[in-house]
């Protein structure tokens, strides 16, 4: 029951797609546990849950716009390439924030990764290259 109990509230804390089917189905199973635990535990995990919902919100409407399947090209200053360029870096701007408030390591972690998508479309694109090394820099070990 404990790492039933543990697993659900990690699992309801990550930002990603039905969250809710997710937080649902883990109130169900507290409840049929025992009531008077399972509203303690739903109303102390309701705000970071709520929190992580609005990161998942956050992260989706960046996401929508940027072109994960297309070629990495040289800059020609072309609308649409500029447009891309200014998705990523809000995206990796947003990331930097740490709105998860992520431990250290696992926001570099994050950080790191989302650089390496950005770099496998914008990989001709210095300001990411530069922005990435001046992060490894900062938040070496």
């Amino acid at each position: 029951m404990t790492q039933v109990r543990r697993a659900y509230q990690q699992a309801v804390l990550v930002p990603m797609h039905n969250m809710e089917v997710l937080w649902r189905e883990w109130e169900q199973h507290e409840n049929s546990l025992d009531k008077t635990l399972a509203k303690r535990l739903m109303d102390e995990y309701k705000p970071k849950h709520a929190a992580a919902k609005q990161v998942y919100r956050s992260r989706k409407k960046m996401w929508e716009n940027i072109q994960t399947d297309v070629l990495a090209l040289p800059p020609a200053s072309l609308p649409i390439q500029e447009l891309q360029f200014h998705l990523w870096s809000t995206l990796l701007e947003y990331e930097r924030s740490n709105p998860q408030r992520l431990q250290p390591v696992m926001h570099d972690a994050r950080v790191r990764f989302t650089y390496n998508q950005a770099l496998m479309c914008m990989q001709y694109y210095p300001a990411i290259w530069y922005d990435f090394a001046q992060w490894c820099i900062l938040h070496s070990s």
